[in-house]
């Protein structure tokens, strides 16, 4: 259960390093291109971590726990950061709702890993 809770871990603080890239890129247009490769590459980092923590939880444990539940949500979450992330990306203006579902969805990626984090230590 320890090398599930480094994954985890080591996940979020390479989400957090994210976050803060994301915050330094602001949601006017045009995008620094340098802080938006930099944040890109670190959600490669991000979902690789999501996912290896996922699969080595399913190697540790048998049935739904509640870490196993909350990363699946992250893992949702991070579906619609990405989804969002290149549509703002790519879309020509500013599309501020679109802005705010990819802030919520981080937001809600945060609650899932710290909430997996907790989980994990409490092994529920």
């Amino acid at each position: 259960m320890n090398s599930v809770l480094n994954f985890v871990i080591v996940t979020l603080v390479w989400f957090l390093i994210e976050a803060v890239i994301g915050f330094f890129l602001g949601t006017k247009k045009p995008y620094n291109v340098v802080l938006l490769v930099i944040h890109a590459i670190l959600t490669v980092f991000v979902i690789a971590g999501v996912i290896s923590s996922i699969y080595g939880l399913a190697v540790v444990t048998f049935g739904k726990s509640g870490s196993e539940i909350s990363l699946h949500v992250a893992s949702l979450a991070l579906l619609v950061i990405i989804i969002s992330g290149i549509r703002l990306s790519v879309s020509k203006k500013d599309v501020p709702g679109l802005v705010l579902v990819h802030k919520l969805s981080t937001f809600v990626l945060a609650i899932s890993l710290i909430a997996g984090s907790i989980f994990i230590i409490a092994k529920i």
